[in-house]
């Protein structure tokens, strides 16, 4: 499966390339969704489709304007590149070209996913089961590659348990970080909304509603990839909302997608509070980025540091990262900030070909949009400028029915998935 779905698989983010596919949606609601965020317009009345534009357009900006997304899309890119040129070498009869770069990025996909670690045990029954009713066991196992072959580098898989009873076996991937960010951009779009409601009452029932709402992600074995990032800060931190759950989710992971392998070694030891050694083991076996295995090392170090408190660190209106970099024995934000937009700056394709515009294209506005608001420290009111980036770019394919859609040609966005999607299943064939 080469898409990032939603719960509802409604909207998917396609990986290959880069758009965004709407299956109920169509060009009308991205111009009102331009229109509501350009207005300051948050009411209700549309939250639906936004809160799907802010989902899947925090996937594309992880994707793009982050160290380890942009390393997936050179592997990509060089894929496609090697692809294209593998074929015209063959239609022309001349010798069989290699096909390494095809299985690089397979292999950092397979690794991204790792669906062989995955499993339900049993459906839960009833949707009244607490967070605090839940138990994690952990085991340190080992990432398979595209041949179902276990490989050198480590992996977190994850029991969750209620009343003793096991309902699913889950790896701690890049996945479960993306899906993380992606839940926590739409419910920061939907308080946005919420605070517009000028009714005491009204707002009140709506709180509730949105919390119950989400309850589906924490308590839904079949959805924990994409709650399992704030099961471990629910957990962990004592967190009793599911909102503060998501944002120091979404806070730790940001900083673990974009931390330069060289620091890994740097990342003060933990005491294995949490997850029982396994993270000083798992940095100690790793032999390049694994930015999950660095989200595992921030929330132990900060739980176990007794001088922080983390309800009131949330609390503020301008996270202060650098407390969190601090308590890890990591430089600066400035410094790192720097640090990371020099090493996207020079990742660079294997192959250079025919698509080689447009990854250059995706980089350039990646770097720039991390530059601009990447470790800001904003963490409460960004979805609108992720809705807006993503409504600006010709990227989103629409998939609902309407007469006028029906009369237009296919676009470019359609047209890069559809080809792009083909790609990769013979390269998987």
């Amino acid at each position: 499966m080469i898409n990032f779905a939603n719960v509802e698989t409604i909207a998917s983010y396609y990986l290959m390339s880069q758009t965004i596919n709407f299956r109920d949606l169509i060009k009308e609601h991205q111009n009102l969704a331009l229109d509501n965020v350009n207005n300051g317009d948050f009411s209700l009345d549309f939250i639906e489709s936004l809160k799907l534009f802010a989902h899947e357009g925090c996937h594309f900006i992880d994707h793009i304007s982050t160290l380890s997304g942009l390393r997936m899309l050179e592997k990509i890119y060089s894929a496609i590149n090697e692809f294209e040129y593998f074929n015209s070498e063959l239609n022309a009869g001349r010798e069989r070209p290699t096909t390494d770069n095809i299985f690089a990025f397979l292999e950092l996909f397979c690794e991204w996913k790792q669906q062989q670690h995955s499993k339900v045990f049993n459906k839960l029954k009833s949707n009244n089961i607490n967070i605090k009713d839940w138990a994690f066991n952990f085991s340190g196992d080992k990432v398979f590659n595209i041949r179902g072959e276990e490989t050198i580098k480590p992996i977190l898989t994850v029991t969750f348990k209620s009343s003793n009873i096991p309902y699913a076996k889950v790896p701690f991937t890049m996945e479960s970080l993306w899906e993380t960010n992606a839940i926590y951009a739409e419910l920061d779009y939907q308080y946005i909304a919420l605070m517009s409601i000028e009714d005491d009452d009204q707002r009140l029932i709506e709180a509730a509603r949105i919390e119950n709402a989400y309850k589906k992600y924490f308590y839904d074995p079949e959805l924990f990839i994409y709650s399992t990032a704030a099961h471990f800060t629910s957990s962990f931190a004592n967190l009793g909302s599911i909102f503060d759950a998501f944002k120091l989710s979404k806070l730790l992971s940001d900083i673990s997608l974009n931390l330069p392998f060289k620091y890994y070694n740097t990342l003060k030891k933990t005491k294995g509070t949490i997850f029982r050694g396994l993270v000083n083991k798992f940095l100690k076996e790793s032999t390049d980025m694994q930015p999950p295995i660095v989200f595992m090392a921030l929330l132990e170090n900060i739980v176990e540091d007794e001088d922080f408190n983390i309800r009131e660190f949330l609390n503020k209106e301008i996270i202060d990262i650098d407390t969190i970099l601090q308590i890890n024995n990591l430089p600066s934000k400035n410094f790192l900030k720097s640090e990371i937009i020099l090493e996207m700056q020079n990742i660079n394709l294997q192959v250079d070909d025919i698509q080689s515009k447009l990854f250059l294209y995706f980089k350039e506005l990646g770097v720039d949009f991390f530059n601009q608001l990447g470790f800001n420290g904003i963490y409460k009111g960004f979805s609108p400028s992720y809705i807006k980036f993503v409504c600006l770019m010709d990227n989103c394919v629409f998939q609902g029915w309407d007469v006028k859609a029906l009369m237009e040609e296919e676009t470019l966005a359609f047209i890069r998935q559809k080809r792009f999607n083909q790609y990769f299943n013979l390269m998987v064939t």
